[in-house]
């Protein structure tokens, strides 16, 4: 199979199953497997492995199936910087870019150690992390579901931020 043919069954698929936006979730599917929209359209005829064919076949079934494109790819772009998720975690979502745009607002202009900041029920740490990277601010994410830490973790390490942003661990088991 084509990368080309691949797209395509990919797309038909999700659009079938009135996924709202199938070109845009099937570009995201291949991504997450290595295939860029750049190899899409500069080597459509491409063949792709077995492996691939299989892995995206089962990707499209748990979308089908109801999964949350941003689980199934494991990251998400939030104000700019990426962030892992999944099962446990809340997607960072635009609407949330509004408060932290308050935030930056209100840590604008102000003393550095001003700008301690706390970022309560951190989840993918998205707002404490955002905060931190652009105001330098220092952050506490507290985080109590064990499943979250873990992408709170991975993440304020995927964005190199483990100087200005450190963890209170309020529960230590799965609520």
């Amino acid at each position: 199979m084509t990368i080309r043919e691949l797209y395509s069954k990919t797309k038909s698929t999700l659009r079938n199953a009135a996924i709202e936006f199938p070109d845009f979730e099937a570009d995201q599917l291949l991504k997450s497997v290595g295939i860029e929209k750049t190899t899409l359209i500069t080597e459509p005829g491409r063949e792709v492995g077995e492996n691939i064919s299989r892995e995206i076949s089962s990707l499209v079934e748990r979308r089908l199936r109801g999964e949350p494109l941003q689980y199934l790819v494991g990251e998400w772009e939030f104000y700019g910087l990426p962030f892992k998720v999944g099962e446990g975690v809340l997607i960072p979502r635009q609407d949330t870019e509004t408060l932290v745009e308050l935030a930056l607002d209100f840590l604008k202009g102000r003393d550095i150690k001003a700008r301690r900041t706390v970022d309560l029920c951190s989840g993918t740490g998205c707002i404490g992390i955002t905060l931190a990277k652009l105001t330098g601010a220092n952050v506490l994410c507290v985080e109590m579901y064990y499943a979250a830490e873990q992408y709170l973790r991975q993440n304020i390490k995927l964005n190199g931020v483990e100087v200005s942003v450190s963890m209170e661990d309020a529960c230590s088991e799965d609520i």
